[in-house]
């Protein structure tokens, strides 16, 4: 298993005005999102061309939305206020918001899994970033399984039987500098990686080239 490094370092004046510039353009999108909203109720939405353009801003707007907040939280994210979290509980409520076209998504839930002790709205950032990103990369007829375990720290594992990566590949799996139609789900990883860091937990991956890849959580109990 491999396990990633922290590598960037933000000065704490650097993350405030990240986080003050990241608020303010996220209000700004939020005006926007009302302006479509609004202009949605008073044009024909049955027409295709309105409609389609429409879908477009709204689809748009909640993608910049997303990547403003990804940043936010990979160079200034909030400290951890931790609790106890029932693990198996929020990884069936996070399935029950993707309905994934194509992927067989499976659950397999250990009974009486010990609660893990972190910031609840962490670990559902972790865990959607996990998991948008196995979704994005993952074809027809694949399958990914979720599965908890453990008594002592809590482990989350997401197995795929997707294409896998070459050593040098799954290294690089977290490198945001690469601008590709997958840098919005690295971002993500990356993200996760570093709020599980400050929430005492470890990312890890495994992966074999045409077997798949894994993916596990490691959560601190106490």
């Amino acid at each position: 298993m491999s396990a990633w490094h922290e590598e960037t370092e933000v000065r704490p004046e650097v993350g405030r005005l990240v986080r003050l510039v990241g608020h303010d353009i996220r209000g700004k999108l939020g005006i926007i999102k009302n302006s479509v909203y609004y202009l949605g109720m008073k044009v024909d939405r049955e027409n295709p061309k309105i409609a389609k353009h429409l879908g477009i801003l709204e689809r748009e707007i909640k993608a910049c939305n997303d990547l403003v907040v990804l940043l936010m939280d990979w160079l200034a994210p909030k400290q951890p206020q931790k609790t106890p979290v029932d693990v198996n509980a929020l990884l069936q409520e996070i399935l029950g918001d993707y309905a994934p076209s194509g992927v067989q998504v499976t659950l397999a839930l250990k009974p009486g899994l010990p609660q893990a002790v972190v910031d609840a709205f962490h670990l559902r950032e972790v865990l959607e970033s996990i998991l948008r990103y196995r979704l994005a990369v993952l074809g027809e007829g694949d399958s990914l399984q979720i599965i908890s375990r453990g008594d002592g720290p809590v482990y989350i594992d997401f197995i795929d039987s997707g294409d896998g990566f070459q050593r040098e590949e799954l290294d690089d799996l977290l490198a945001v500098e690469q601008r590709d139609e997958l840098f919005p789900f690295r971002l993500g990883l990356a993200v996760a990686q570093r709020l599980l860091r400050l929430n005492g937990g470890v990312l890890e991956g495994e992966s074999k080239k045409g077997i798949g890849t894994r993916l596990s959580v490691a959560l601190p109990t106490s």
